[in-house]
């Protein structure tokens, strides 16, 4: 920014224009370079124009040069933006600008991309301003607010490291997060809390392309193979201690980019894939988005990659877990080139194995048929999670963890014969167990072996699993011909 202060303080009518995210402090710039200059600034939303005709357009402006000169300010146009779909828009705004200059030496314009309106005769500049780096959100987050005297009591010194590294946020939202932390719970609010005002901060595009999925699991309500959960537990903790292993040890000069973390769920359907990610979720106290692949693929060049585009980089900024569910749609493996639909596809492809290597983020991927992904996308996997049908202890543990407390259960229900005779997932035996509570409460009585019985032959149907009577063994008089 030194030279936008050299430049703006130079001699000579001049337009000065500053860039970027809304946020990054575009105003407080221009405010902070008018104090040393001991002037004023005029903030004039350009929206203000964007109804009147062009003779009150010039009435107003007459009205704003005065206000200028009997306050001692310098002009600064913002939210010019909104002028974009009006007709002959830089004759417009050139015109606008000009007037302004015939009594002022500058004129500012904060605008959200850079914009020339080809002002000849007049010396003009653009100043990009960025969201500002790891290092100064780190320094943001450790000083006190302008009216509050002393800084927002974050539990430990890595915790201000971790706040900048985990959300990419403007020095105004970092702002809001800590006025809302010290407004929930004053200067001794802990990392959940402050946490959470960061994620009111990020206004995420993710809306159109994703859905919110709650992180409703912990460990104790996903049943895993051991050697399975222990994988889960140490992709977690490669989020948790990254701070320290990339930053304080110094790992991030031998990672280089490409520091995010990408772990693939592989296996059938039912098996806990959407579980382990809502407990991985939970766990790093982030929120699960999962990607909606019909709203990301498109027919036409180039949407698809812009919509990943939107996806990865929204992500980053609002620090959630991206999971691509079917991931098989997207990152399906290369095929030699025999038209112009496969050289594309490749071209595709190739464009999504590069933003998952420079992703800085938490993408969780899920996949049944993981012999169909490229194997080049394999390499760039940290840890992958195999799913399997459970056995028969995990099936005991599954049909007893999935009835709640609540639920009223007859005494007959026999877990332990459903667990032995029936090869089938969690997920399938959650459908059966909900089937079976819904069962019963029509009948306003508890939930039965018959109920249980009746509900496992309905799913096993609808799978294409004819059930015999003698199938059902010692529960065969509760056969029901499905």
């Amino acid at each position: 920014m030194d030279r936008f202060f050299n430049f703006a303080g130079g001699n000579g009518k001049k337009i000065v224009c500053l860039y970027g995210e809304a946020g990054t402090g575009r105003r407080t710039a221009v405010k902070r370079f008018a104090d040393e200059k001991g002037k004023n600034i005029l903030f004039i939303d350009t929206e203000l124009f964007k109804s009147i005709s062009p003779a009150d357009l010039w009435e107003e402006l007459g009205y704003l040069i005065r206000e200028c000169l009997l306050e001692n300010a310098l002009p600064c146009f913002y939210n010019t933006g909104c002028l974009r779909q009006m007709k002959e828009r830089n004759i417009y705004i050139r015109d606008m600008l000009r007037v302004m200059l015939r009594d002022t030496e500058t004129v500012f314009l904060v605008q959200d991309e850079y914009d020339d309106y080809g002002i000849e005769g007049i010396a003009r500049a653009h100043f990009e301003v960025r969201m500002p780096g790891r290092m100064e959100r780190a320094a943001l987050w450790g000083s006190p607010l302008p009216d509050v005297p002393v800084p927002l009591d974050v539990p430990a010194p890595t915790n201000l490291s971790f706040l900048a590294n985990a959300f990419v946020l403007s020095p105004k939202q970092i702002e809001a997060a800590k006025r809302e932390a010290f407004l929930l719970a004053g200067g001794n609010a802990d990392m959940k809390t402050i946490t959470a005002c960061c994620y009111h901060q990020t206004v995420s595009g993710l809306a159109e392309t994703a859905d919110k999925v709650p992180a409703a699991y912990g460990w104790d309500d996903i049943i895993l193979p051991p050697e399975t959960k222990k994988i889960l537990r140490e992709a977690c903790n490669h989020i948790k201690y990254s701070d320290v292993v990339l930053e304080k040890w110094g790992m991030k000069k031998r990672a280089g980019y490409g520091i995010g973390l990408n772990i693939m769920f592989a296996g059938p359907p039912g098996t806990g894939k959407t579980m382990a990610a809502q407990v991985a979720a939970n766990e790093l106290n982030m929120d699960l988005y999962r990607i909606d692949t019909s709203k990301i693929v498109s027919k036409y060049i180039g949407e698809t990659e812009k919509h990943l585009r939107t996806v990865f980089d929204e992500g980053r900024k609002a620090n959630v877990i991206l999971f691509f569910d079917e991931m098989d749609s997207l990152f399906g493996a290369r095929t030699e080139i025999k038209d112009a639909h496969d050289k594309y596809a490749n071209m595709q492809t190739a464009y999504i194995l590069q933003r998952i290597e420079e992703y800085e983020g938490v993408l969780l991927m899920a996949t049944n048929l993981i012999n169909n992904i490229d194997e080049a996308f394999m390499r760039r996997i940290q840890y992958v999670l195999y799913f399997t049908l459970p056995a028969p202890g995990q099936r005991h543990a599954l049909w007893q963890g999935m009835f709640p407390r609540e639920a009223p259960l007859h005494s007959d229900i026999d877990f332990a014969y459903l667990a032995e005779n029936y090869e089938i997932s969690g997920g399938v035996i959650k459908n059966i167990v909900i089937s079976a509570a819904f069962c019963a409460a029509s009948e306003q009585t508890q939930i039965s072996m018959k109920h249980v019985v009746t509900a496992l032959q309905i799913e096993l149907a609808k799978q294409g699993k004819v059930l015999i009577k003698e199938d059902l063994g010692r529960y065969s008089h509760y056969f029901a011909g499905f």
